[in-house]
């Protein structure tokens, strides 16, 4: 997630309450920021982020639970309408906290589109050689920032 990073020494640090980077900004809904990742290499990968600090998933209402499964929901149509996503792949897994002293961790999701074949979008072809398997979290893909705007502007269409 591409925010503004506050000194990491602070003990209240957490990366899921800095402002939210308004050239990654998709759309919010009443708990949820959702944010185009600066990693592109499977097209439209996004983070959802809790708009409150939550540190697990146990301390998630229930009505930020169901407000998340609207969020669900309205991402993946709007993702496969643009680019034509065959699934998803949802994961929440806030290791990187636990990498800092005290860790502070903030409840988010990483959302990646899977596609069974090759994406031609703005110049570029996303290829996703790995459908269908694990992904490997070692391939990177950073767009320029008219890339990262006509992506965004493309899944707001279909919001």
């Amino acid at each position: 997630m591409r925010i503004k990073m506050a000194s990491a020494n602070k003990t209240n640090y957490c990366i899921g309450c800095q402002k939210v980077d308004d050239a990654y900004f998709i759309f919010n809904s009443i708990y949820w920021n959702i944010l185009l990742s600066e990693d592109q290499h499977n097209l439209g990968r996004c983070i959802v982020s809790a708009k409150r600090h939550a540190p697990s998933l146990s301390e998630i209402t229930s009505e930020e639970l169901l407000d998340f499964h609207q969020v669900v929901k309205t991402l993946e149509s709007s993702i496969k309408k643009a680019f034509g996503a065959e699934m998803f792949n949802w994961g929440c897994l806030m290791n990187d906290a636990y990498k800092n002293t005290p860790p502070n961790p903030h409840v988010h999701w990483h959302l990646r589109p899977r596609y069974n074949y090759p994406v031609k979008f703005s110049g570029i072809t996303f290829n996703d050689t790995e459908f269908a398997h694990h992904y490997t979290r070692t391939e990177h893909l950073t767009v320029s920032s008219k890339v990262r705007k006509e992506i965004i502007s493309e899944i707001k269409k279909y919001l």
